[in-house]
């Protein structure tokens, strides 16, 4: 989840990479293997697809539950 902010911490740039992208880039630049775990993560089914406004949050989570 975090690793294009830790590529731009690295890299002191303000690229917005998307997440697979910037877990290539570091695991070839530092030489480090990515857990398949997290490598299956990105081909996974979206089971949940909901986007909320934060203005609509609170409502929501009340409907939720």
């Amino acid at each position: 989840k975090f690793s294009p902010s830790v590529l731009n911490a690295l890299k002191s740039d303000n690229i917005k990479y998307r997440d697979i992208e910037a877990l290539e880039i570091i695991s070839k630049k530092y030489n480090i293997e990515v857990p398949q775990m997290i490598k299956n993560v990105f081909d996974a089914l979206v089971l949940h697809n909901c986007e909320i406004n934060i203005e609509d949050l609170e409502k929501e989570i009340i409907a939720f539950i």
